[in-house]
């Protein structure tokens, strides 16, 4: 059975530190139903596909493997980046050229 759709669940959940109980409770599914989805034994129903593209803050396409990588669209489903832009829009034009600033300081140098 193809694997790759087990695969790109267990790397969004390793990328979020959580263990298969913490992401199954989170999608409302068993732990074991997880285990047998990640390892290919078990494709997982469009409902359980939605439900861990939320839990996991991606969309259906990228679990699916419709797209090779996320993209902006899948960012605003995780609700903090939704804070952040709500956030953002309401700042004053000095304290959002003050963040654009410091994220670049943050983003990693080429060499």
């Amino acid at each position: 059975m193809d694997t790759s759709v087990g695969k790109r669940i267990k790397e969004k959940r390793d990328e979020a530190s959580w263990s298969q109980t913490e992401l199954a409770k989170r999608a409302g599914i068993t732990p074991s139903a997880l285990s047998q989805i990640e390892s290919g034994e078990r494709f997982p129903s469009t409902v359980v596909v939605h439900k861990l593209a939320k839990a996991l803050s991606t969309s259906v396409d990228y679990l699916l493997g419709n797209k090779t990588e996320e993209d902006l669209s899948d960012l605003l489903q995780d609700e903090k980046i939704e804070i952040l832009f709500r956030t953002y829009k309401d700042l004053s034009k000095k304290d959002r050229e003050f963040i654009l600033r410091q994220i670049e300081a943050l983003k990693p140098h080429k060499k």
